[in-house]
């Protein structure tokens, strides 16, 4: 595989990452902010952190829903943050040699 699919399949990989830490946040977090316990500004930030607020809210969370899960954590979002960015700079870089080349 070369350096140019390798960072394509990263940047797909931490995509898809990020968006399977959206998806479970917000199973985690949508029972409390649709019975008006926590707004979506407010646990938002739960995305990313494990505040105080985060934590009592997740003790809040019942496991009614379909999945059962009742607890978030944090290092999926930043594994697959990191891995997006990673994988920008090959891509980048290869973006500003080409466009440096006269054809």
């Amino acid at each position: 595989m070369t350096r140019h699919r390798l960072a394509y399949a990263l940047a797909f990989l931490g995509a898809g990452s990020l968006l399977v830490a959206v998806g479970w946040w917000w199973v985690v977090f949508r029972t409390l902010i649709g019975s008006a316990l926590l707004t979506v500004p407010a646990a938002l930030p739960c995305l990313a952190q494990n505040s105080d607020l985060c934590v009592l809210a997740q003790a809040l969370c019942s496991s009614d829903h379909w999945l059962g899960i009742r607890h978030y954590d944090t290092a999926l979002f930043w594994a697959g943050a990191a891995i997006t960015v990673a994988s920008a700079f090959p891509i980048l870089a290869r973006r500003a040699g080409s466009a440096g080349r006269v054809a």
